[in-house]
Parts: C-alpha cells; sequence; structure tokens
C-alpha cells in the first residue's frame, strides 16, 4: 500500500509543477490576446444593439477610467465593469438620446472608424486627431444639454468644423455627408414623434420627463435597444415609481447586466478551461511528460518514488508556511529539470546523434530514429519499444492523461498533496 501511496504522491508532485507552468502561461496569453476584455465588448455590444452606441459607451469617462493605457496613448478597454456604472451610464445616454449633440455623438465614431483607413500615417493622424476634438465638444455639449445656449453653440460649432473637415479631407468626404444627412433624418423622425432636440430640451427640468424623451428619440435611434429596455422597465409606466426613475432604473438594469454577466462568465470560463487543455497538452509534448511512463519508473524505483515523496513533502510545507509565496512557471520549469536530473524520471527528449541511415526493423517497420540532414537522431525510449504502434499509443495516453490532470489547476493538486503529506507524517499509511 506504502508503494502505490508514493507513487500517486510522485505523480501528483509533477501535476503540480506542470499546471503551475500551464496556468502561468496561460494567464500570460489571456492578458496578451484580451480575451476577457474582448468578451464583455462583444457582449455589451450584443446587448446595445448598436455598434456606434458601444464606441459611445467605451468612450465615456466612467468606462474609460476602468480601462488602462497600452503606454503609447491607446485606451485599453477594461475587462471588467460594475453593474451599477454599467447601468448609471446606459441611463444618461437614454436620457441624452434626444439630443442633437448625442446624435452627431454616435456619427463622428463612425467617420472616424473611416479615417482609420487612411493609408497616409500623417494625414490619418491629423483626421483622427480632429475627430476626437470634435468627439469631446460633441459629449460636453450632451453633458450641457440644460442649458441652451452653450449647447446650441457647441452643436453649431461641430457642424462648422466638420464641413471644414469634409473640405481637408477627401476620403472623409462620403462619410461626413452620410452623418450629416441621417442626423437631420433622425431630428426630422423625432419631431414628428414630438420629441424636442436640444436645445430646445433644456426647458425640460424634470428627470422623468428627461427620460422618457429619450426612451422615445432611442425608438428612432436604437430602436432594438429600446424594445429591451421597454420590457425591463415596465414599472416606470406607474405614476408612484416616476419620482425614482434613476434608482428603478440602475436596479433593473444591473439585474439584467449581471445575469448576462453570470452566462458570460461561464463560457469564458469553459473556453479557458479548453485553452488551458491544449497548453497543457503541448507542454507535455514538448517537455515529454508522460504519465504512464514516470508511473512505471516510480512503481519500479523504490528509492526514486522515496526521494520524491520526501521532496512533495519538502515543498508543500515550505509552500505553507510562508502562504503569500507563489511559485513562479520558471521554478516550476527549474523543479522539474532537478527531477529529471538527480531522481531519474523520464521527463525531457533525450537521445544521441549517429551519421547515416536510423536503424530499422524490417519485420516491424519500425525507425526508432529521425533523420535530419544526412544525421540520425536516435531517442533512448525508442531503442526498447516493441513497436512503433505501441509506443505512440502509449506516449499519446499518457501525454493526454497528463494534459487532463495538469488542466485541474496547480491549486487542486496543492490541496491533494497537502493532504497526502498529513496522511504521510501521522503515520497512517502502513508500511
Amino acid at each position: 500500500m506504502l508503494m502505490g501511496f508514493e507513487v500517486i504522491v510522485g505523480l501528483s508532485l509533477i501535476w503540480f509543477l506542470l499546471s503551475t507552468f500551464v496556468m502561468h502561461v496561460q494567464e500570460w496569453l489571456a492578458a496578451v490576446l484580451r480575451l476577457r476584455s474582448r468578451a464583455l465588448e462583444k457582449t455589451i455590444f450584443h446587448m446595445l444593439k448598436e455598434k456606434s452606441f458601444t464606441n459611445m459607451f467605451y468612450e465615456h469617462p466612467v468606462i474609460r477610467s476602468l480601462g488602462g493605457d497600452s503606454g503609447e496613448g491607446i485606451f485599453r478597454k477594461p475587462s471588467y465593469i460594475p453593474a451599477e456604472q454599467f447601468a448609471s451610464v446606459l441611463y444618461s445616454m437614454v436620457s441624452g438620446s434626444s439630443s442633437e449633440s448625442q446624435i452627431m455623438l454616435e456619427g463622428l465614431y463612425k467617420v472616424r472608424e473611416n479615417a482609420l483607413s487612411i493609408r497616409k500615417k500623417r494625414l490619418r493622424e491629423n483626421a483622427i486627431f480632429e475627430l476626437n476634438r470634435l468627439i469631446d465638444m460633441a459629449r460636453i455639449a450632451g453633458a450641457n444639454r440644460q442649458s441652451g445656449s452653450l449647447d446650441g453653440l457647441l452643436v453649431s460649432t461641430i457642424h462648422r468644423e466638420i464641413e471644414a473637415l469634409e473640405v481637408r479631407f477627401d476620403l472623409l468626404r462620403l462619410p461626413i455627408q452620410e452623418m450629416l444627412n441621417n442626423t437631420s433624418a433622425l431630428l426630422e423622425r423625432m419631431n414628428r414623434l414630438s420629441v424636442s432636440p436640444s436645445p430646445s430640451m433644456s426647458a425640460v427640468t424634470d428627470e422623468y420627463e428627461r427620460f422618457s424623451a429619450g426612451m422615445v428619440a432611442l425608438s428612432v435611434t436604437n430602436p432594438s435597444l429600446k424594445t429591451t429596455l421597454d420590457s425591463l422597465l415596465v414599472e416606470l409606466n406607474f405614476p408612484e415609481n416616476q419620482n425614482k426613475v434613476f434608482d428603478k432604473f440602475v436596479a433593473h438594469i444591473g439585474g439584467w447586466f449581471n445575469g448576462v454577466m453570470n452566462r458570460l462568465t461561464g463560457i469564458y470560463k469553459r473556453k479557458i478551461q479548453i485553452m488551458t487543455f491544449f497548453i497543457a497538452l503541448l507542454s507535455a509534448y514538448f517537455l515529454n511528460i508522460d504519465s504512464i511512463k514516470i508511473m512505471h519508473v516510480l512503481w519500479q524505483n523504490s528509492i526514486e518514488r522515496e526521494v520524491l515523496s520526501l521532496e512533495a513533502e519538502r515543498l508543500i510545507v515550505g509552500y505553507l508556511n510562508e502562504p503569500d509565496t507563489e511559485m513562479s512557471k520558471e521554478e516550476s520549469l527549474r523543479l522539474l529539470g532537478e527531477y529529471s536530473v538527480n531522481f531519474g524520471l523520464p521527463i525531457g527528449w533525450f537521445g544521441s546523434w549517429k551519421t547515416g541511415d536510423c536503424i530499422s526493423d524490417e519485420a516491424s517497420s519500425f525507425v526508432p530514429g529521425i533523420k535530419i540532414f544526412g544525421y540520425c537522431y536516435i531517442l533512448e525510449e525508442l531503442e526498447d519499444a516493441p513497436s512503433a504502434y505501441s509506443w505512440l499509443l502509449l506516449k499519446f495516453a499518457g501525454f493526454l492523461i497528463t494534459a487532463i490532470a495538469s488542466t485541474q489547476g496547480s491549486s487542486f493538486w496543492f490541496d491533494i498533496l497537502t493532504r497526502f503529506v498529513n496522511v504521510r507524517s501521522s503515520g497512517a499509511v502502513p508500511g
């Protein structure tokens, strides 16, 4: 029983070290590829229905404060947004949907996307700079829509400067014309629905009236989102709730956002688990960590079993005494290398070079070597293999077991090793 116990401890130690390395690689890849923030952006796009509306959401100062900067002036979108902040930003956007400045703001985002296609770098940078300035101006106008004179002045200024941009940048002429025509068409449709755009909205000071006007305007600018919000905000139709529209909006929209985020978290975890499995499988292949082979070696060699069990106990006790210490990927690889060299574990690829053709067994068509530029590299473990098919099958099975075990996570194997160490130290396992 002690022999089997020590074999399990040894395998658990190897899986713990490899899963630590895999975890670091997976986290690095997820950060570089920005998987979480991209998944969040895609989900919010599906919630808000329109690309320009989503861009406006992410450009909001509250949301920008949650992101980061790449160091090159590029805004990195956040990987997490609290429900309250999502709801409050969406509320301000809905309340401002009836203002001309916000309609122009959505159009300016579309023009800026077209500016990215300008080939000449200096011309592209100048166009984006000017458009960003106009976007900031439209945002300020939207924030001051109750001040009729300031709002009207800023909107007039944006009209003049966007027309000047049309003259300066030929490639933006068509997008700017589309934006101005679309803005006029939307304002005309709002007027038909008796929604007064800024600056005449400055006469409306009641919070519920501003929100109602924004919802009506949303039926023109973003009808899909309007339908969704109508089904979520039925309570606001009751007179007793109209004096606390913001609180009700944040409560209902926050609940909606949390529900969607819970589903996103489940989907994201499944994708990360699949990604972790393939990283573990590749790591097992390149490091040659074959669980079946390691188990065979440990089963046949009592000294290696005993020494590896003591090493597991030393390692776990050390981390238990220093709980704030975290193993790095370099440390996990170093320990795997040490165990291969010092304890004779079959970790890593070992072989020798020879000139001429590789040795072959004509009866089984088995070639225990790889020919490269007239030289043959013979793997040590291939020399004793009975056939190519059995070796490949067992090797793949060993790598698969290693990958599945490593996917469980380093914390899982740390807990398993901690229990094994406690059992061993208590003397509960018979000799």
